[in-house]
Order: structure tokens, then C-alpha cells, then sequence
């Protein structure tokens, strides 16, 4: 009975490791593009959610890809409309874009891209490319590799980087509504390479990687801390660059995933020895309300900001990123609150479920 309610327990240094990875989302959508700063976070930040969400993902209770499929439309398909709905409301009353919006920029950017920009969404991209690589990582582990050596299903998931890395360069979509569309619809093909990063952080927590590391001295975890660091900006931003799995945008193969795996496993393992903070796990429990909205809040302060930032004088702009991400992640907190309140009311009167512990 005991062993039950401990599986059922959140782990606290995942939610804590959303909770940076939130952090790095927000101060990434301010940095320089391409600049080394904003190279640096692009290098791990999206990968670091998949990678998390691989280390919660839980396929073994579905016992058909229907009742999988269905659970993921509730949890990350239904946010992604209603936030997508309460962006082009914003934007129609408040912002002059919603003067612009037609139906067939909402269709395009809502349906198609799955991206939705024009109305201070863009973000949402990613439950799309997280709902269909869940699909591509059921359907691989069910159907494909279960019950073959660990060689074959080594050889799976190369092939499917492999794919993911190359197939922007082989679309080719009519351009059929007047629109240039160069990629697959419904980000599926982020979603190839994402599919990667969830069985990397399923790995990562079938064989307790966090746990076992967690053993080390202090004096070892903190150098491997650093090591992981110094080995993601080394791979990253001097030998690779910019990249955005977004747009699928990679760079070389091999640095790409080496300094996502680096800088994922930095944080994840600087959260674990900060979990019981119970700040960030707020935070990381919270995660998809705040992802959701937090490009209108960035839309809002290039409004009151000239710069779009807290303009202090003397300080790097480094540093000015930074305290703004501070400041955002703060106005996110009752922003949250309020959505809790919205929800839990919603659950009790069972007009529809949404939870975002799902946001994995």
C-alpha cells in the first residue's frame, strides 16, 4: 500500500527542473538572437523539456494506443485551443494585430503551423510536437522495439534522429493557398526529433541515472555539474551555434544532441540537489500555465519598456535579461493562481478535466 502512494508522489527535482527550464524559456524569448547568450540557452532549453517529459511519460498503464492518444488530447491538445483562443481574444480587444487577423491567418498559424505568433502564442508549439512525439515514442516502444535487445532499439532511435535531422531539408509543400509552407503540418517534424529526447529522458529514469549519481560526493556531483556545463557550452555555442528545434534548425548532428544532453543533465541534476525548494516546485508543478502565457507578458513589457526590458543603466544586457525573466517569472505567479482557481472551479462543476501535471 505504502509502495503505492510513493509511486503516486510527484518527483520534486523534476518539477524543479521545469521550473528552470520555464525560467530559460522566457529569458531565451528576450536574449540577442543569435548572439552567444541566446545560443547557449537555445543549446538545451526545448530539448530539456522533452527530455523531462520522457523521464515522466508513463505508457506502460495504456493498454492500446487509443486510450494513450485520447489522454493526450485531454492533456495537452485541449490547453493548447483554449490558450490559443484566449491569445486571439487579448489580441483582437488589445493589441492592433487583432485588427489584422483574418480567418485565414488564424487557420494557418492555429492549424497549420501550430504556432500561433500573431497572437502572442507562438510557444504553444510545442504541446503539438509533444502530443505527436508521445504518439511516435508509444507506437516505437508498443509496437516496434519491445521485447528486442537493446541494440536494435539503439539502431531505432539513430534512425529516427537521423530522419529528424534531415527531413526539413526533403519537404516540399504546394503552395497551394497562397502561403510559403516548407514544413510538415502540425510541427510533425519536431516532433521526430523530440520523440529522440523522450526516449533519452525515459532512459534517463528506467535505470535511475539521478539516483545513482546522486551518490557521488559532493565534491564529485558539483565538478560533474560543472563538466556538464563546460561540455554543453563547448558543443553548443563554439562548435555549433545557433540551432531551434522549433525550426528545426540543428546545425551538426552530433554537437546538437551532445550539448542537449549536456545541458539538460546540468540542469537536472542542479535541480535535484535544490528539490525541496518549495518555491520552484510550485513552479514546476504550474509549468503549463505559465509556458502558456508568458509571451504576452514579454508582448506587455515591450509596451511599458522601450527596450522590451527593465533598462538598468551600466548593467550587461546579459544582466538586464535576466532581472526582466525575474520579474516576468514573478508576474506569472498570481497569473497562476488565478488559473488554479479557474480550473478547480471548472473540475467541480465537471464542465471539462484539464491537468497540467500531464505537461510531459
Amino acid at each position: 500500500m505504502n509502495l503505492n502512494i510513493i509511486k503516486k508522489e510527484r518527483i520534486k527535482y523534476i518539477d524543479v527542473a521545469k521550473a528552470i527550464a520555464l525560467f530559460f524559456v522566457v529569458l531565451g524569448h528576450l536574449a540577442d538572437y543569435n548572439s552567444p547568450f541566446f545560443n547557449w540557452i537555445f543549446s538545451f532549453h526545448m530539448p530539456l523539456f522533452f527530455i523531462i517529459s520522457g523521464m515522466s511519460i508513463k505508457i506502460d498503464k495504456y493498454n492500446s494506443i487509443i486510450g494513450f492518444i485520447k489522454r493526450k488530447i485531454k492533456t495537452l491538445l485541449l490547453p493548447y485551443f483554449l490558450f490559443s483562443l484566449l491569445g486571439i481574444i487579448i489580441s483582437f480587444f488589445v493589441s492592433n494585430i487583432g485588427r489584422k487577423l483574418t480567418l485565414k491567418i488564424i487557420i494557418i498559424d492555429l492549424f497549420y503551423n501550430t504556432q500561433p505568433e500573431i497572437f502572442h502564442m507562438g510557444q504553444l508549439w510545442f504541446l503539438f510536437a509533444l502530443f505527436f512525439a508521445s504518439i511516435y515514442f508509444y507506437i516505437i516502444e508498443k509496437y516496434v522495439v519491445k521485447n528486442k535487445s537493446n541494440l536494435f532499439k539503439i539502431c531505432i532511435y539513430l534512425i529516427l534522429s537521423i530522419i529528424g535531422f534531415n527531413i526539413i531539408k526533403y519537404i516540399y509543400t504546394p503552395n497551394v493557398i497562397k502561403v510559403p509552407l516548407h514544413r510538415l503540418p502540425f510541427k510533425l517534424d519536431s516532433a521526430i526529433t523530440a520523440a529522440v529526447f523522450l526516449k533519452i529522458g525515459y532512459t534517463i529514469q528506467k535505470y535511475e541515472l539521478i539516483d545513482k549519481i546522486s551518490k557521488l560526493t559532493n565534491f564529485k556531483y558539483f565538478i560533474l555539474i560543472l563538466l556538464m556545463l563546460f561540455l554543453n557550452i563547448l558543443t553548443g555555442v563554439y562548435m555549433n551555434g545557433y540551432v531551434n528545434l522549433c525550426q528545426c534548425v540543428y546545425g551538426s548532428y552530433i554537437n546538437y544532441y551532445l550539448s542537449s544532453i549536456f545541458g539538460s543533465m546540468f540542469i537536472i541534476l542542479f535541480a535535484y540537489k535544490i528539490q525541496n525548494n518549495k518555491l520552484l516546485n510550485y513552479y514546476g508543478r504550474n509549468t503549463l500555465n505559465m509556458f502558456a502565457v508568458h509571451s504576452l507578458i514579454i508582448w506587455l513589457f515591450a509596451y511599458i519598456f522601450k527596450n522590451g526590458y527593465i533598462d538598468i543603466s551600466y548593467f550587461p544586457k546579459e544582466v538586464k535579461y535576466i532581472i526582466t525573466t525575474i520579474a516576468i517569472c514573478i508576474i506569472l505567479f498570481p497569473i497562476s493562481v488565478f488559473y488554479n482557481l479557474i480550473i478547480k472551479n471548472i473540475k467541480k462543476y465537471k464542465i471539462v478535466k484539464i491537468n497540467d501535471t500531464e505537461f510531459k
